[in-house]
């Protein structure tokens, strides 16, 4: 879905809570119980609780709903070209190559047109069937690359182009978008200056911003042969309408990887439930049990020590995972219950017998999911961390299992296998 990075969110415990959330039209989720609703994003159903609106009768699961930010407006004027700063929520801008663009408005994928006047590509909007197999990855693939003062360059693989915007305007007043390969540029400030674009996250998307023209980059609604040119337009424009600069700014920007953050003292949440993951104090032959709870069950002054882990990567690539407040590591039960689910537990290294068992035992894989989410995959049982439904007193045991269980229901498999690290 969409790929945002290290989102700071607050889920609520209780109903009444929210998470900062809001629906298209801008009004903020609340915890529901009860609705059995499907998430308008992702469809995925049977959502109890969901992040609702009650107005607009719009559901979110957890993971989409830590998608939806409830500072677009702040975006509107945003300038980074005159020192501003922005607020929201805490997002890695998701650089690299084979990148795809993919306008929400119109379902489209951004691409650069063949033809070219005096070397400018003009750039363009189809949707995937638009472009034939064997075209549509080469066509439509780019490489976000960071500058050195804070900004970022756009190049079009295929035609190795840089997106810029042209200094002159149509009768409505927008700027349309095109793609230069450096080579033709006679000065390389001018290049810099009007390649140069500030990436904005918003409703669980990105929003273009030109640095030059402090306009955004949005598709125009007129299509030839189904393409749709783009353009871009300064906020104040839709001052009018501020719903509509929204529906219309918002890409997602596909193929990110999202690093993992290794040697870094983070936190667990359970996308499906809202609880973070923790380690219980009491122990069984030195194994503790791991559970998660929702943030108001533990107590402000527990919160912080009970739920911090620090992730250390392996030389092998793997991972372990380590609770911070007994300092043992986290690994998956041999025995299983009877629905054929694995207990997670947690123990200190020192009670380990056989070091080569330790590492083996304690390894994980950490997988990218959707919404900037992960996986947790044990290597020893190649099974996937979740959270079970049942609590006692508001403490939900945590399981793994091979996701081969939920082949019948891999919808099922999605929403219960995702975590956020904090």
């Amino acid at each position: 879905m969409n790929i945002t990075m290290n989102v700071n969110i607050t889920f609520g415990g209780q109903s009444g809570g929210n998470v900062n959330a809001v629906c298209p039209q801008g009004h903020l989720l609340q915890l529901a119980y009860g609705r059995n609703a499907m998430c308008n994003e992702c469809k995925v159903t049977g959502l109890n609780p969901s992040w609702a609106c009650y107005c607009c009768d719009y559901d979110n699961c957890n993971y989409c709903a830590m998608d939806s930010s409830k500072v677009d407006d702040e975006y509107t004027y945003y300038d980074k070209n005159q020192g501003q700063s922005y607020s929201g929520p805490s997002q890695t801008v998701p650089y690299g190559n084979s990148l795809k663009f993919y306008d929400r408005n119109h379902k489209t994928h951004m691409f650069i047109g063949n033809q070219d006047t005096d070397h400018d590509h003009q750039v363009y909007g189809c949707k995937q069937s638009g472009f034939g197999v064997e075209n549509f990855d080469r066509r439509t693939g780019y490489t976000i690359t960071p500058t050195n003062d804070g900004f970022y360059q756009i190049m079009d693989n295929d035609h190795q182009a840089f997106l810029f915007i042209g200094n002159g305007v149509d009768e409505g007043g927008d700027h349309i978008a095109w793609a230069c390969p450096q080579s033709f540029w006679k000065d390389y400030n001018d290049f810099m200056h009007r390649t140069s674009w500030s990436l904005l996250p918003g409703q669980g998307g990105w929003r273009f911003f030109d640095k030059k023209h402090n306009s955004y980059l949005f598709l125009g609604n007129s299509n030839d042969g189904g393409d749709h040119t783009l353009y871009s337009v300064p906020a104040e424009k839709y001052n009018n309408n501020p719903q509509e600069w929204m529906r219309r700014t918002v890409f997602d920007i596909q193929g990110f990887i999202p690093p993992i953050p290794a040697n870094k003292t983070v936190k667990f949440l359970d996308a499906n439930h809202g609880t973070h993951v923790f380690v219980g104090h009491g122990d069984t032959d030195n194994d503790h049990q791991v559970y998660g709870c929702v943030q108001s069950g533990f107590g402000i002054e527990n919160f912080q020590p009970r739920t911090s882990i620090t992730i250390t990567q392996l030389q092998t690539g793997d991972y372990q995972i380590m609770d911070n407040d007994h300092q043992t590591f986290l690994f998956v039960g041999n025995g299983v219950d009877e629905g054929g689910d694995h207990t997670l537990w947690s123990c200190a290294q020192q009670y380990w017998k056989d070091y080569n068992d330790f590492l083996n035992r304690t390894s994980w894989q950490i997988l990218p999911a959707e919404g900037g989410c992960y996986r947790f995959l044990d290597r020893k049982h190649n099974s996937y961390l979740f959270v079970g439904n049942s609590n006692d007193g508001g403490d939900h045991t945590l399981y793994s299992v091979p996701s081969d269980k939920f082949k019948n229901n891999p919808n099922e498999w999605i929403r219960r296998t995702l975590f956020v690290i904090q």
